[in-house]
């Protein structure tokens, strides 16, 4: 900032090592970021499934009973009353 201020002033900037030297960057260690994203990825893969599991045993025991459309049921019902009267 203040280079742009001497130079809009029509001066030439004093520059001193403290006005070049940044600031510490802090330094990340990209694999133990990776490290942490997989294994959190991995309780959510772990969870998801679980649940998908208890979901898919309801599902199977409620479809038992209706495996076969509206119209097979009816045709399968109106056979055994057709047998029985006969």
């Amino acid at each position: 900032m203040k280079v742009i201020k001497a130079k809009l002033k029509g001066k030439e900037p004093k520059l001193t090592a403290t006005d070049h030297v940044p600031g510490q960057a802090e330094v990340i260690d990209l694999m133990e970021r990776l490290r942490e994203s997989l294994g959190a990825s991995k309780a959510r893969a772990k969870a998801a499934s679980k649940s998908s599991r208890t979901t898919a045993r309801k599902r199977t025991t409620g479809q038992a009973k209706r495996s076969r459309p509206a119209a097979a049921r009816a045709r399968k019902a109106t056979t055994k009353r057709a047998r029985k009267a006969a």
